[in-house]
């Protein structure tokens, strides 16, 4: 049975983090982090910050649920939700099962990924997504390239200023 979308197009952000969160101040934050570091570890999801909150209305989890996901099932490691949603939407864990490990009925909290599984869905979503990486890996390939643009920069001027009929 499919679930009805609480997102509209027609959302303010501010719309859609309420309803997402359904007031609740751990998923809020949650989001609102997940939105802030979501473009810089995964810049090819073409909805960008919203990427995730997009994500986690299509499995359907909200509210405390979201606090669950990041806290009990990734252990407060924003890049393993990241790697989750990410895996889901490119058909790599079904809903099922994602919506499993944080709706764990056994023990009322959502239940821990196992590390080999973890390692084995962020190997494969790393490589079919390029440039999806750590926060930091990313950070250290953005400031490097900057850096070499930089470079190259000041050495065309450079050469400009010696051979200026050039």
């Amino acid at each position: 049975m499919e679930h009805t979308y609480r997102i509209q197009p027609e959302d303010s952000v501010e719309e859609m983090l309420i309803k997402m969160s359904e007031g609740n101040p751990g998923a809020m934050r949650v989001l609102m982090d997940l939105a802030e570091i979501s473009p810089i570890v995964d810049p090819q999801n073409l909805v960008g910050a919203f990427g995730p909150i997009l994500n986690l209305d299509v499995v359907g989890l909200y509210g405390p649920n979201i606090w669950m996901l990041y806290k009990d099932v990734c252990g407060e490691d924003y890049y393993k939700v990241l790697v989750l949603l990410r895996s889901c939407q490119i058909g790599l864990i079904s809903k099922a099962e994602l919506i499993g490990l944080v709706k764990d009925e056994s023990n009322g909290h959502g239940t821990p990924l196992s590390n080999e599984r973890y390692e084995e869905i962020e190997v494969e979503v790393r490589k079919r997504l390029q440039y999806f990486a750590p926060l930091e890996e990313n950070i250290a390939k953005n400031l490097t390239a900057m850096l070499k643009l930089d470079i190259a920069m000041m050495e065309e001027k450079e050469k400009k200023e010696s051979n200026p009929d050039g």
